[in-house]
């Protein structure tokens, strides 16, 4: 009885360990925007320009070296948790405008964290939006070691003085720590 027992529980750990190899997520760890493309063209900068590159728009907040998007579970985390959030770029009013043209715009890193689910080389999110910066994920994939978000969300232009709901595209490749 005790041989059956013991046989039993080498079979449940050997399964489970399957489990955990069927479940692992190759993509976990660090990543970095590589390109941010809008649909339409916008001057967020003022620079009198408007283009659909949005990583040229916002140069300054992209001179960082701290990660735009974080896949758990990873080296450096105790927890077997499907986590991952994703840093945007918000746009905010110094001084201002667009009511006192003395003002400009400027940027803060927010943060959308969700559990997922990996089916079919897409991210499935338990949360897709916030509301206070009023960002919505649409999709996200990944595929050869690249990770591809689409989200709404809207900024100043300073061609048309007014906001604009932008869909935009971001690619994030990996970061080596």
């Amino acid at each position: 009885m005790k041989k059956l027992v013991l046989l039993f529980f080498v079979l449940f750990l050997f399964s489970c360990d399957k489990d955990a190899e069927e479940n692992a997520i190759p993509f976990t760890g660090f990543y970095k925007i590589s390109s941010m493309t809008a649909d339409q063209p916008i001057d967020i900068n003022n620079d009198g320009l408007a283009s659909t590159n949005l990583m040229e728009e916002m140069e300054l907040y992209f001179n960082n070296t701290a990660p735009d998007l974080e896949i758990r579970p990873h080296e450096f985390t105790e927890s077997n948790a499907l986590l991952i959030a994703f840093s945007f770029p918000d746009q905010f009013s110094v001084g201002g405008y667009p009511e006192y043209t003395s003002g400009y715009f400027d940027f803060n890193k927010s943060t959308l964290g969700s559990s997922f689910k990996f089916i079919d080389d897409e991210i499935i999110l338990e949360t897709n939006s916030i509301e206070e910066i009023a960002v919505v994920l649409q999709t996200v994939t990944y595929r050869n070691d690249i990770v591809e978000a689409a989200y709404t969300k809207a900024y100043y232009d300073f061609k048309t003085d007014e906001w604009e709901e932008l869909n935009i595209t971001v690619v994030y490749v990996k970061m080596d720590l």
